[in-house]
């Protein structure tokens, strides 16, 4: 009898007849908890005419079931399958690529390549490369979501990230992505951080960057590593959104925000370990009202 295919594995998966663990390993770890990814957006999507799919907007599933709900229109059916066949797209693609993935409430340590330089990914973060992309001469990879990295110098170094470009040759240095924004703090050394749009600024060390609306904007200065490597999140004036993407990840919940108005902004610290503190902390000064129910949360005003 002929091996089974890496499709007809993942077929076998999404009808349930084998576990995750067998799954993974057919395929490896790494490439299940992409299509897990996958699937948590199909569970969670509400999709209409215009929305377009995004890998950024993938997170990590806080089950491991895989129940879908039951829609009628034939039009979100459709879209369904086309996420399966982007997954399946991704997985024929990246055959040759290592990658990466912090599920949702973990945080990862990378060594890459060169053997002395690391990243360390935040909650919900995927990092990958191909073999060719690591070399005397350069060192690049591409990064969905935040990470920290510490570059030991020599060779050109780039992150590709989803809403951006950043360039070092070596250093310590935070990239964080929510929606369409950018976020670099540099901690050692310097970087140049350049959006979509091609704008880019220099960052020095102990400077940070936010490119959010069509600005740069300047984070006040800091010389520490990031906080979130060590169980807490700080936030400077950030949107909303920078906030919540940040709890849904760290503590694995689904947030209702239509609501709200997610533009405003939030200074403070939240802790990674005490849910309700950390909603406390965020939702009262804003006086936004919030209710919990299981891992579900929703936001009103």
């Amino acid at each position: 009898m002929a091996e089974k295919t890496h499709e007809e594995h993942i077929t076998s998966w999404l009808n349930g007849e084998i576990t995750d663990q067998d799954l993974s390993q057919q395929i490896g770890t790494d490439h299940t908890l992409k299509y897990q990814q996958i699937l948590a957006e199909v569970d969670t999507w509400t999709p209409d005419n215009g929305e377009i799919f995004d890998a950024a907007t993938i997170t990590a599933p806080a089950a491991k079931s895989r129940t879908f709900p039951i829609w009628s229109s034939l039009a979100v059916a459709a879209s369904v399958f086309t996420l399966i066949a982007i997954g399946f797209w991704y997985f024929a693609q990246q055959q040759d690529s290592v990658v990466h993935v912090a599920g949702r409430g973990e945080i990862k340590t990378i060594d890459l390549p060169d053997g002395k330089s690391t990243v360390t990914l935040a909650p919900g973060a995927i990092i990958s490369w191909l073999p060719d992309d690591w070399a005397e001469t350069n060192r690049a990879l591409s990064l969905e979501g935040k990470a920290y990295f510490d570059v030991e110098p020599g060779s050109p170094f780039a992150v590709n990230a989803t809403n951006g470009t950043v360039e070092v040759l070596g250093t310590t240095f935070t990239i964080d992505q929510f929606e369409s924004s950018l976020e670099v703090v540099c901690y050692e050394g310097r970087v140049r951080a350049t959006n979509l749009k091609g704008t880019d600024v220099t960052v020095n060390a102990g400077e940070g960057y936010r490119y959010h609306e069509g600005t740069w904007e300047s984070l006040p200065p800091t010389y520490n590593e990031p906080t979130w490597i060590n169980g807490k999140s700080s936030f400077h004036k950030a949107p909303l959104t920078q906030v919540l993407a940040n709890l849904q990840q760290h503590y694995e919940i689904n947030i209702s925000d239509t609501a709200i108005n997610t533009e405003r902004r939030f200074t403070g610290t939240i802790p990674h370990d005490n849910l309700q503190v950390a909603l406390q902390l965020v939702f009262e000064p804003l006086g936004i009202r919030y209710t919990l129910q299981g891992k579900q949360l929703t936001l009103s005003e």
